[in-house]
């Protein structure tokens, strides 16, 4: 079944420029859209309204919805803000960071709790466990996407102009995984398979796989399907708990 905007229908998908789907430990399903963030509700096959902050203003676009080790949510898009679900529809409060972290495209929470938010083509912000700012890196050349901490706190990026990228925090630098002879793969995001398993989803060259043992990118096998998947564009993958 596919879900589409239907301007005639409230309980339809609120827009069809779709960031990401994610299921928090709850069950619930947000769906994040270029107007805001929804919840899907299974027993209609139905979605919320969007979220607003408590006021009722509109949150604009949510790139990405993160449930961190202490169960909170947080909305990451045009403001970095904190998600509560009340009476099955999504509140926004915006968290207290400094002016310059906004217009956010991802996430991800480090194994000390700290959390980093990646901004495009400038770089990546890290705050501390309690939301105070802690460092800012610069992504110089690269168009940076997304970010990804394995079991051993290796910290890797996703860039669309520079494939996998190794990054070293304490001096700010970053490599690139080889891939094919030297090829870029225009990665756009990570998504942890196993321990020692990431899926590099890429724009235009299907999914990939990254052995953090091997050091080796493969294609990805998609079981029991003749398909050739090698030139799709893959933005997402959500895993259904």
């Amino acid at each position: 079944k596919t879900y589409v905007h239907n301007p005639e229908d409230p309980g339809s998908l609120a827009d069809n420029y779709v960031f990401s789907v994610f299921q928090d430990r709850e069950g619930h399903i947000f769906v994040s859209t270029h107007s805001g963030v929804q919840l899907y509700d299974y027993a209609t096959d139905k979605f919320s309204p969007l979220a607003t902050f408590s006021d009722g203003s509109a949150s604009g676009q949510i790139c990405q919805v993160l449930e961190r080790s202490n169960g909170e949510l947080w909305g990451i898009g045009n403001a970095v803000s904190r998600i509560t679900v009340e009476n099955g529809v999504p509140v926004l409060k915006k968290a207290n960071l400094p002016a310059r972290i906004s217009y956010i495209d991802s996430a991800i929470e480090d194994s000390d709790g700290s959390l980093w938010l990646v901004k495009q083509k400038e770089g990546f912000y890290k705050l501390n466990r309690d939301g105070s700012f802690s460092a800012f890196y610069s992504s110089g050349e690269y168009f940076i996407l997304s970010l990804y901490q394995d079991k051993s706190n290796n910290m890797y990026a996703a860039a669309v102009n520079g494939g996998l990228l190794r990054f070293n925090p304490s001096d700010g630098k970053f490599s690139e995984v080889p891939y094919n002879g030297g090829q870029r793969l225009p990665v756009r995001f990570l998504f942890s398979l196993s321990d020692d398993e990431i899926a590099l989803g890429t724009d235009g060259r299907g999914l990939k796989v990254y052995n953090t043992n091997t050091g080796l990118i493969s294609d990805f096998q998609f079981a029991g399907s003749d398909m050739n998947y090698s030139n799709l564009k893959v933005h997402s993958l959500m895993r259904d708990w």
